[in-house]
């Protein structure tokens, strides 16, 4: 019913919200903070920033996603901090694909670069796909990295799609050409193909 209600974006429902947020039930916390991410209203990064440390992994989820439909660059730190910090993976995933994707910083950006290094390989793959969004040298050089070195499948089609959809440059097309040859699977092939056609077509 929440949920529901959520949709009319009445500012007496968003109050309501803030203060269930504090719930001590944990699906009290999801729902209140998928409502306020729904807002719109900028009052409410504080309240679902503070909650990216709740106990409960999946109220820590539910409020970077809030965060990232609020589209606030104030947004923007806690989300960056927190991961900094966060230790389930998939918790970690939820930052970057619904958080920090929603906003093209580039502190996000260096932060995605350092998240290509982290254990996880979900953690990795999810970095390597939102810093497609970017094509400045740094994030370039890091995805090439990635395409060339990651022992993930999954990291390595990521990266090379990344790679296809901002790319410009011949040594990119050079690296392209060096990780086809050393690629084994075939979906991941297909990627770097595909993004070689990308970049020729965009350096015609």
């Amino acid at each position: 019913v929440l949920r529901k209600l959520a949709d009319a974006k009445d500012d007496r429902i968003a109050a309501m919200a803030m203060t269930a947020l504090d719930d001590e039930k944990k699906e009290i916390r999801i729902t209140a903070a998928y409502i306020l991410g729904k807002s719109g209203n900028p009052a409410s990064v504080q309240p679902l920033a503070k909650h990216l440390d709740d106990p409960d992994k999946h109220v820590r989820i539910a409020a970077a996603k809030g965060l990232g439909q609020l589209k606030d660059r104030k947004a923007v730190e806690p989300l960056i901090s927190h991961f900094k910090k966060e230790q389930n993976f998939v918790v970690k995933v939820n930052l970057i694909e619904g958080g920090m994707g929603a906003f093209q910083e580039n502190s996000i950006a260096d932060q995605l670069v350092e998240a290509l290094a982290d254990k996880h390989p979900d953690v990795r793959a999810s970095a390597a796909r939102s810093l497609g969004a970017y094509g400045n040298p740094e994030v370039l050089r890091a995805l090439v990295k990635a395409l060339r070195q990651d022992g993930h499948p999954l990291v390595r089609l990521y990266a090379a799609q990344a790679l296809g959809s901002q790319a410009k440059g011949q040594d990119v097309l050079k690296n392209l050409s060096e990780a086809e040859k050393e690629e084994k699977q075939d979906f991941v092939l297909q990627a770097i193909r595909a993004a070689r056609a990308q970049i020729g077509r965009r350096l015609k």
